[in-house]
C-alpha cells in the first residue's frame, strides 16, 4: 500500500522593509504613514520608515545605494525608466502613480493635469489603491477630467473597500454631504469610523464632529471629546480647536480655561484662524491666561489677516476704543467694513454707531450722515441684531422729523411713525426708496411698498 503524502502549500513570504525589518515593505502605518519607494531601484519601505526621521536621514538607498535626494528632473526620469525599462513588477503601479503626481504638480516636467489623470487611471484600473483615491480627487475637482462627483465616489469606494483610510474618510464626507451619493449620515459615520479606528487623524476629527452633533450616531459629548483628543494628539489643528472649545465651555469635560488656552495656542500657532480668535478672546478677558490687551490684539490681528470676520470686527473695536493699540478711527472703520461686508452684524451695527457719533476726522467735519447710519443699522437688524434694531427705530424717527434728509434710492424703509387717519394704514409696511416718474414735493420721498396692494410708489414725508 502506498500512502500519498499531502503537500503543504508554502505560504508566500512577505518582503520586509529593508530599513526597520519589522513591517512589510509596502505597509501603511497608523492609517497616516504611507509606504515609500526608491525611484532608482523600485525597493519599497514601510510607512514608519518613510519619514524625515528615518529615510530622511539616509543619503543612499539601503538596497541599490543610489542617492535618495536628486533633482526633480532626475526623479522624473527614474520613475519613467521604472515603467518602461524594467519588466513589470511590484514597482510598476507605484511608478505610474508617481508619474501622475509629478505631471500634476509640474515636478521635473511641464505641468499637465490631463496627462496626470491618464497615469492615475492606468494604475487605478490595475488596482493600485493610492491611484484610485487620487483619481477620485481628480473627478471631485474636475482636474484633468470633467468634474463628476458620482465617478469620484466610485473611485473613493474602490480604494475605501481595500482599506485606504483617506478614501474611507472622503467617502464618509460624501455620504454626509450627499455629494455623488444619496445623503446618509449613518453610512457617513460608518466609513469615518473605519478610518478613525485605523488612526487617520482627519477621520478622528470628523467622527468627533458626528458625536458632537449627533449625526449618524447618538449625540455623545464624552465620545466626541475622545475622538477630538485622538486627532489633536496627532497634530490636527481643527481638532485642537474643537477640544479647546469643549474645555472652555465644559462640554463633555470639566470646564478648564487654562487647558482651553493651551489647546487654542497649539492650533493658533499652526495657523488656525478660529483658534487665533478664541485665544485673543481669552487674553481680552483674562480667562485661562493673564489679561493682556496687546496679546489679544496680536491674535485677533493674525485671525483677521486670514479673513475671519469676528476677528476683523474685534480689531475694529480695538482701534475704535484704543485697547491694546493707539486709537485710530480710520483703521477702525476699515476693519469694521471688512467684517461687515462678510455679513458680520456686530460690525454693521458698529459702523452705524460711528456714523451716529461722527467718529473720525472725516466724519467729524461733516453733517451727520443719517443715510449711512440707516443703511448699516438696517443690514444688522435684518439679521436680528437687537441693538441695531433699537438704533434703527431711533434713526427712522429722526428721518421722519427732518426735512433736510432724503434717503438715497434703494434704501429700505419700515413705516412706523404715521399717525394721521389717512396714513395710519401704512404703519409697519416695508418698502424701498425709488426715483418716481413724476416729481414729489420737497421734503417727501417716493417709496415702493412691498405689499402687492400698492403697485405704484407713494410719497411720504
Amino acid at each position: 500500500m502506498v500512502i500519498k503524502e499531502e503537500e503543504e502549500e508554502e505560504e508566500e513570504e512577505e518582503d520586509l522593509c529593508p530599513i526597520c525589518m519589522d513591517n512589510v515593505d509596502d505597509a501603511t502605518v497608523d492609517g497616516n504613514l504611507r509606504a515609500g519607494m526608491c525611484s532608482a531601484c523600485g525597493q519599497s519601505y514601510c510607512g514608519a520608515c518613510n519619514t524625515d526621521d528615518r529615510i530622511g536621514r539616509l543619503f543612499n538607498c539601503p538596497t541599490c545605494r543610489a542617492p535618495i535626494v536628486v533633482s526633480e528632473e532626475e526623479n522624473f526620469t527614474r520613475w519613467w525608466k521604472l515603467v518602461y525599462d524594467r519588466s513589470p513588477g511590484r514597482h510598476t503601479l507605484t511608478a505610474q502613480c508617481s508619474l501622475g503626481i509629478m505631471y500634476g504638480n509640474g515636478e521635473g516636467v511641464e505641468q499637465d493635469h490631463v496627462e496626470a489623470a491618464k497615469w492615475f487611471r492606468k494604475a487605478a484600473e490595475a488596482g493600485f489603491v493610492e491611484a484610485q483615491f487620487i483619481l477620485g480627487c481628480k473627478y471631485d475637482k474636475g482636474e484633468g477630467v470633467e468634474q463628476d462627483h458620482v465617478e469620484a465616489a466610485k473611485w473613493y469606494r474602490k480604494a475605501a473597500e481595500t482599506g485606504h483610510a483617506a478614501a474611507q474618510c472622503g467617502l464618509g464626507k460624501r455620504y454626509h454631504d450627499g455629494v455623488g451619493v444619496e445623503q446618509d449620515h449613518i453610512k457617513a459615520a460608518k466609513w469615518v469610523r473605519t478610518a478613525a479606528e485605523a488612526g487617520y487623524a482627519a477621520a478622528q476629527y470628523n467622527l468627533g464632529i458626528a458625536y458632537d452633533n449627533g449625526e449618524g450616531v447618538e449625540k455623545d459629548h464624552v465620545e466626541a471629546l475622545k475622538w477630538f483628543r485622538k486627532a489633536a494628539d496627532a497634530g490636527d489643528a481643527m481638532a485642537q480647536f474643537n477640544l479647546g472649545v469643549m474645555y472652555e465651555t465644559g462640554k463633555g469635560v470639566e470646564q478648564d480655561d487654562i487647558e482651553a488656552a493651551k489647546l487654542y495656542r497649539k492650533a493658533a500657532e499652526a495657523g488656525n484662524a478660529k483658534a487665533q480668535y478664541n485665544l485673543g478672546k481669552l487674553y481680552e478677558f483674562g480667562n485661562g491666561v493673564e489679561q493682556n490687551y496687546v496679546d489679544a490684539f496680536k491674535w485677533f490681528n493674525l485671525a483677521a489677516e486670514q479673513g475671519d470676520s469676528d476677528a476683523q470686527n474685534n480689531i475694529g473695536f480695538k482701534y475704535n476704543h484704543g485697547e491694546g493699540v493707539s486709537q485710530d478711527y480710520t483703521k477702525a472703520m476699515m476693519y469694521y467694513t471688512l467684517a461687515a461686508e462678510q455679513g458680520n452684524a456686530d460690525a454693521q451695527c458698529s459702523i452705524g454707531a460711528m456714523y451716529s457719533n461722527c467718529d473720525g476726522d472725516d466724519l467729524r467735519s461733516q453733517q451727520r450722515d443719517v443715510a449711512s447710519e440707516f443703511k448699516w443699522y438696517q443690514l444688522a437688524a435684518e439679521q436680528g441684531h437687537e441693538q441695531a434694531t433699537i438704533n434703527l427705530d431711533i434713526v427712522q424717527g429722526l428721518m421722519s422729523y427732518t426735512s433736510w434728509y432724503t434717503p438715497p434710492p434703494g434704501t429700505r424703509i419700515k413705516l412706523i411713525l404715521l399717525t394721521s387717519p389717512k396714513t395710519s394704514i401704512y404703519n409697519n409696511l416695508v418698502g424701498k426708496v425709488v426715483i418716481p416718474e413724476t416729481p414729489v414735493k420737497e421734503g417727501k420721498v417716493a417709496i415702493l411698498l412691498d405689499d402687492s396692494k400698492y403697485p405704484k410708489s407713494l410719497a411720504f414725508k
